[in-house]
């Protein structure tokens, strides 16, 4: 679960994922573009954008709009089935990602421009986590 702003938050489950409002109790219910399942979601600092990581053969990372939700940039060939975290820079200028079994591998994107700035093995057993140092 993500903060989007200061009434509603982010959260994904199975091959959705729901935007909730908790003041008014609002949800819209977002499913899958890739029909494989959500794996991860990050929030853009600015909370002008979010992203959404999917699962499946090749899956993409979405980069969408908030709130309109317009589909603004997409991530492709990042990992063979499936990202297990994703998470924007704290300047918000890159995106890192890493992929799960079977291939572990770690990106670095300059999401704006849809390109990757580094792609390398992450490890050989399931990474967690990726995250940007707050110093960098």
């Amino acid at each position: 679960m993500l903060i989007l702003d200061k009434d509603n938050i982010i959260y994904s489950s199975g091959i959705s994922y729901t935007i909730y409002n908790h003041f008014t109790k609002d949800k819209k219910v977002l499913f899958s573009k890739d029909k494989g399942g959500i794996a991860a979601i990050a929030v853009h600092p600015s909370k002008k954008y979010f992203a959404v990581a999917e699962k499946g053969v090749w899956p993409r990372i979405y980069i969408y709009e908030y709130p309109s939700l317009k589909l603004y940039r997409v991530m492709r060939r990042g990992t063979e089935k499936s990202f297990s975290s994703i998470s924007f820079s704290h300047s918000g200028d890159m995106l890192a990602s890493v992929g799960s079994n079977p291939d572990y591998m770690l990106n670095v994107w300059d999401w704006k421009q849809e390109q990757t700035i580094l792609r390398a093995k992450a490890f050989s057993q399931e990474v967690y986590r990726v995250t940007f140092s707050q110093f960098n």
